[in-house]
């Protein structure tokens, strides 16, 4: 059974590097955005070099929005088993800090979330936590 990789942020920068990456490993790789024509375009340009992705258009910001992307991830290729967690955009930059004025809580911003409340059994049950 092939793996899957969800891109979490993904962009035609390191989003698009890492499902090319992963791919070569024999990944499934699910890209997760805000914008869906940009989601789309990513899509479509892997799809074209062979490489199996799907796009979850996603509000990172919105909380409430992640579990149903989880739940269509899983429910698309099965177990995720790598997450790649690397959103940006406009709302993202006000939280960029210089990296010598970096804390604990600057790395740690929604990561806690979206490990403790949607892998670790809170949406989806104790199986799904499992996988990752």
């Amino acid at each position: 059974m092939p793996k899957t990789i969800a891109v979490l942020g993904a962009g035609p920068g390191l989003g698009r590097s890492v499902a090319r990456r992963f791919d070569q490993e024999g990944f499934q790789v699910a890209l997760v955005a805000r914008t869906p024509s940009r989601l789309d375009a990513l899509t479509e340009e892997l799809a074209e070099e062979g490489i199996e992705a799907a796009g979850f258009a996603v509000d990172l910001a919105d909380r409430s929005a992640l579990p149903g992307a989880i739940e269509a991830i899983t429910s698309r290729f099965g177990p995720i088993d790598v997450l790649e967690y690397a959103p940006a955009g406009p709302d993202w930059l006000p939280r960029q800090i210089p990296i010598r004025d970096a804390d604990v809580e600057a790395y740690t911003y929604n990561i806690p979330w979206i490990y403790g409340g949607c892998y670790g059994g809170e949406h989806h049950g104790e199986q799904q936590g499992a996988a990752v």
